[in-house]
Formats: C-alpha cells, structure tokens, sequence
C-alpha cells in the first residue's frame, strides 16, 4: 500500500477505513470486478473509464447471480414440496443447507451488487461528499475540543480481511465442489454417466459459477462494510463535534452545517439506504441465525474446510451486528440530542425558525421506519430467540 494512505488524515472517521477503501478498490479492480478508481491524497471515488464489453462483463455477473439466487430458491421450493426419504443423506443434507445459503447471502447483497455494477455513480457520490463536510465542519468547529477516537482494532479487522478472504473462500469452494455440495450440481445430475471429457468440462462449469457467485457477494459485502463504516462514523463524529461547539458560535452556522449534513444523508437513504438496509436486516438476520446454527451443531458432521464457512460467516456479520447496527442507531440519538440542545441556545427569531425547519438525521429501512434503539434491540432479541428455536426444533445427529 502506497505511503500516501498511511499518511491519510481524516476529521471525521478513522484514517484506517480509507485505507481499506483503498485497498479494496486496487484489489478488485486489478480482477476485474469493479469500475471505480480512488485518489488518497484528495479522499475521492471514481468511475473508470473501461471498454463497453468490460461493463458488459461487470454487469453480467450481478445478472447471473441473480439467476443463480432465483435458481436456488425454485431448487430449495421443489426439495421440500417433493417427496422426501424417511432419512436424508449428509450429502443431501449439506447441499440443501448451502443452497438455502447462497441464495440467503446472495439476496442480503444484492441491492449493493446491483449499485457496484449499474449505478457507481451514487456509489462515488456518497464517498466524495465526506471531505467537503469535513472542511465545512472544520471550519466551523475550530474551537471544538473533541478530539477523533481512531478505531485501531476494526482498521486492522478490516485490512486483514481484505487480504485474506479470496484465499480463504478458494479453498472452501473447491472443498465444496469435491464433496458435490454445490447448488448447481443438481443442473448436472443427469450428465455424470458421459465420457471423457463431459466430466472435466461439467466441473470447469460449476467451478467458474461457485466463483462468479462468490466473488459478487464478497465484493458487495466489503464494499457495504467500508461504506457504512464511513458513513456512520462520518455523521455520528460530525454531530458529535456540532454539539461541542453550539455555545462557542453564531447558531445559524451550526444549523447550516447540520442541514447540509441533512441533505447528504438524506440522499443516502433515498438512493441506497432504501434499497439496501431492509434486504440486510431480513437475510442478514436468517443468514447469521444458519450460520450460529451450522457452527454448534454441524461441528464434527462436515469436512473441516467446509465447516469453517460456518464461524467464518459469524465473524464476517459481527462487525454488522456490533458495529454496524449500533453506530447507525447513534446517529439518531447524537442528533436527537444535538436538536435538544441547540433549541435552548437560540436567541434570534431567524435561528428560531430554522431550527424548526430541521428534521431529525437518521438511517432509514426504506418503508419499515429507521434505524434507532428499539430496532437494535429488536433484531438482537430475534437473532437470540430464533437460534435458540432452531438449535432445539432441528437437532443433526453425527
């Protein structure tokens, strides 16, 4: 990594998550899986400038695994209205396990994917907006004393995973497809009696979709991450430096300044927020509720290489659960408290009435409200109780 990141100074979020940006960016587009291009030194997003069949590429995977997800969920619907064996094969089972998987991981990411291949310009737009808010704040907390607390630990998590992931998710995908637990074996079924060289062909094909389906989801996952990550910090940090200062200057500047960051949040939640948080939220829950389930009770039934995409999903949604969740839920209560009180502060009829003109900063769920306390709490209780019914209902004896 090029000097110019390490050296990367950030207002309002980590120096860290541009590092990972950074990284993330030169990884994926050197294999071809996104557009965009990064300038450390000016903390800006960019699309690329790349040949039409190239954007025909990118945007076939995203097409295809769609496909595959729809595939998956017909395959797992025919499984379960068809006639069942009075007791399933591991093999079976295992496979049915991992369709319901991929197609779970698949549609909690499929709002990202879709944004990272057909819309990368509301992808560049939210990142190239947090530089001029950290001037604009800046600027107007000069006197703040509240001083940026960095995020060593989840800089580190987050770097480390980026290098380690595509390593890691080769060697379980070939586990996968050696044991013949990939969802598109079924596809084949009915062409594993052809002679050389239908075998090897068969199973080049199911090698290339196993890896365009877990290439799309990590790349949208990572991406969703380092996004939120920035974000989230960049409006919890903002309003938090806002509110240090309300007694040191003129008001109506601190209200212009929240009202921009008002507007740029507001555009998030419109053009991605909406689309993006509640997919997250109903397969994100399922999918770390299969995951706790297959990491207790599948432990010594699968191969090691295989079980381990079990603990290594857990750890991939805990920065979401943990970190994620929270901090968006913060950003209504900082502002919440901001609004409180700034409202006292106010002596002038003008400050008065801007300040009733200001509406609540907040992460939406598109129709289903917002992200505060009591929808944390909320999806902590439902992960809990529903890994908890399905370790007791759905007991896998080895």
């Amino acid at each position: 990594m090029s000097k110019i990141s390490i050296e990367m100074t950030s207002l309002l979020t980590s120096p860290g998550f541009w590092d990972a940006l950074q990284l993330y960016v030169k990884l994926h587009e050197k294999m071809g899986l996104v557009n965009l291009k990064f300038c450390p030194s000016q903390k800006k997003l960019g699309v690329k400038v790349v040949s039409k069949m190239a954007t025909i590429l990118l945007q076939s995977q995203t097409v295809f695994v769609i496909m595959h997800t729809v595939f998956c969920y017909v395959s797992i619907l025919v499984q379960f209205t068809g006639g069942r064996e009075a007791k399933d094969s591991l093999v079976k089972v295992g496979r049915t396990f991992l369709t319901f998987y991929f197609a779970t991981l698949a549609s909690c990411m499929l709002a990202t994917s879709i944004g990272l291949s057909f819309r990368q310009d509301i992808m560049c737009n939210m990142i190239n907006a947090i530089p001029s808010l950290e001037d604009r704040i800046a600027y107007v907390c000069i006197d703040s004393a509240h001083h940026l607390k960095r995020k060593k630990l989840l800089e580190l998590g987050l770097l480390t995973s980026l290098k380690l992931i595509y390593p890691i998710i080769s060697i379980i995908t070939s586990v996968i497809l050696f044991f013949e637990l990939d969802p598109a074996i079924s596809l084949f079924s009915k062409l594993h009696h052809l002679t050389f060289p239908a075998p090897i062909i068969l199973f080049i094909l199911r090698l290339v979709i196993i890896n365009v389906v877990a290439a799309d989801i990590i790349k949208s996952t990572w991406f969703m991450l380092i996004i939120c990550l920035l974000g989230l910090s960049v409006a919890t940090e903002g309003l938090t430096r806002l509110q240090s200062i309300t007694t040191q200057t003129t008001s109506h500047k601190v209200i212009r300044t929240y009202r921009e960051m008002f507007v740029w949040m507001n555009y998030i939640n419109q053009e991605y927020c909406n689309f993006a948080i509640p997919p997250l939220i109903c397969f994100g829950m399922g999918i770390l509720i299969l995951a706790n389930y297959g990491t207790i009770q599948l432990y010594g039934a699968l191969p090691a290489p295989l079980y381990a995409l079990m603990p290594i999903t857990s750890l991939i949604g805990l920065p979401f659960v943990v970190v994620v969740l929270p901090q968006g839920s913060m950003v209504h209560v900082v502002a919440i408290k901001f609004k409180q009180r700034l409202r006292w502060k106010l002596r002038l009829k003008y400050e008065q009435r801007l300040f009733l003109s200001l509406r609540t900063i907040a992460v939406n769920i598109g129709p289903f409200g917002k992200v505060d306390k009591e929808c944390v709490v909320t999806i902590f209780t439902n992960l809990v109780m529903y890994t908890a019914n399905l370790l007791l209902s759905f007991k896998y004896s080895h």
